[in-house]
């Protein structure tokens, strides 16, 4: 029985449906999160659903800066000992190239693209830039001095603290050339920066001298304010929301809350010993503290501002990447779901499909006994066979001939009268 096209069409975007569903489960399960450890040659694998260490994938010497690919492929470690830049396949959890770069590379930052990664060379005084379709290095830029660097949202830009001249140089990533500099008050020791997702803001944390933030206004490349926060600040973090920055404050072992709308501090959270690096999960729902004197993982809940949970991780975690978790891809539309399953439309579920069932019901009549039981050579088959060859018109048919006595014997020549 046929099934109407209207129903297949309803029945396909059903299943369109559950497939996107399964989708979606699958992306908002609980990613990754992966942690340097400088003491050692080692990034542990924290499973943010446990928060618990799942494993560890062995890197060069001294690891520090991480930065993950926006599809969540690959990550890049900066190995200071080597000198060189691991290459993690996040599937296998596997390095799968190694990236000879500046001396002592620290900071990592990935361009929106995923197509260019940017180490921070703090002893050789240089950004290398990374292409990662061939994970080569294309271009190597020259600076004062390079630590912490961030890219702005657009990939325009890139921010690199001068930690040792407490300033801020910038770099037109189109070019790979620097293209100013913002010098910052106080005492030396501009360390992290990470920008707003706007791009309208970019925060420097300030280590030695006054523990500061600096708000830079990015339009004019000027600091607007700064903000007091604990001592020792180094490591600093953006929700994704943009409404909160978080400060690692290695000196007091905590972390500052600042409120971006009034650049004050709302709260002060007690972590672990020596806390050096911070960042934010993709939702913002969890913040995640690298605290290098204790041998611990801080996680906040960062609606409650509280520690959740504290995670033993050894050779001293330094930068922290959690990996994205990807979003489904669009639902299909009705039509698109009738056709997407399958790889052309001929083979589709349609009406014509149903002739098959059809045939096989209505088979063909077995042949009658007679035709059965001829011998080959047949004499019937041959006399069919001559009735067949035409015949000019103005001769009467011919008389078939008798069959032969023999079924054995074929005529070997024409009946007369045949041309």
């Amino acid at each position: 029985m046929a099934i109407p096209r209207t129903i297949m069409k309803s029945l396909w975007a059903v299943i369109a449906s559950l497939l996107m569903l399964a989708a979606v489960g699958s992306a908002q399960s609980q990613p990754f999160a992966y942690i340097t450890g400088q003491n050692g040659s080692i990034v542990s694998v924290l499973d943010t659903a446990t928060n618990a260490v799942v494993t560890t994938i062995p890197v060069g010497g001294a690891p520090f800066g991480i930065g993950i690919l926006p599809n969540g492929s690959r990550a890049y470690v900066a190995n200071s000992t080597p000198n060189t830049v691991s290459v993690i396949n996040l599937a296998t959890n596997t390095v799968v190239a190694t990236i000879g770069v500046g001396s002592g590379p620290a900071g990592v930052a990935v361009n929106p693209a995923g197509t260019r990664v940017y180490v921070a060379n703090l002893i050789s005084n240089s950004v290398s830039v990374i292409d990662t379709s061939t994970n080569g290095v294309i271009s190597t830029v020259p600076l004062s001095q390079a630590y912490g660097l961030a890219i702005n949202p657009g990939g325009t830009r890139l921010f690199v603290t001068n930690p040792g001249i407490n300033q801020v140089s910038i770099i037109d990533t189109t070019t790979n050339s620097v293209t100013g500099a913002i010098g910052l008050t106080g005492g030396p020791g501009s360390f992290g920066v990470a920008f707003n997702p706007s791009g309208t803001r970019a925060y420097v944390a300030n280590e030695f001298g006054p523990a500061e933030l600096f708000v830079i206004d990015t339009s004019t490349n000027t600091i607007i304010t700064s903000v007091a926060v604990g001592a020792g600040t180094s490591g600093v973090a953006v929700n994704p929301a943009g409404t909160r920055v978080y400060t690692a404050n290695g000196s007091s072992d905590t972390v500052s809350v600042v409120d971006t709308a009034t650049n004050t501090v709302t709260n002060t959270i007690a972590v672990g010993s020596s806390p050096r690096s911070v960042t934010f999960n993709a939702s913002g729902t969890r913040a995640y503290v690298g605290n290098v004197g204790s041998n611990t993982v801080s996680v906040i809940d960062t609606g409650t501002e509280t520690v959740i949970a504290t995670v033993p991780v050894t050779q001293g975690p330094f930068g922290i990447a959690v990996a994205p978790a990807l979003l489904p891809a669009p639902p299909p539309s009705p039509d698109e779901a009738l056709v997407r399953p399958f790889p052309s439309r001929e083979v589709a579920p349609s009406i014509p499909q149903q002739r098959k069932p059809l045939r096989r019901a209505q088979p063909r009549p077995s042949p009658s006994p007679r035709r059965r039981a001829i011998p080959h050579p047949p004499a019937a088959p041959a006399a069919a066979r001559w009735r067949a060859i035409p015949t000019p018109p103005t001769r009467s048919p011919p008389t078939a001939p008798s069959p032969p006595a023999s079924h054995a014997a074929i005529p070997s020549s024409r009946p007369a009268g045949l041309s």
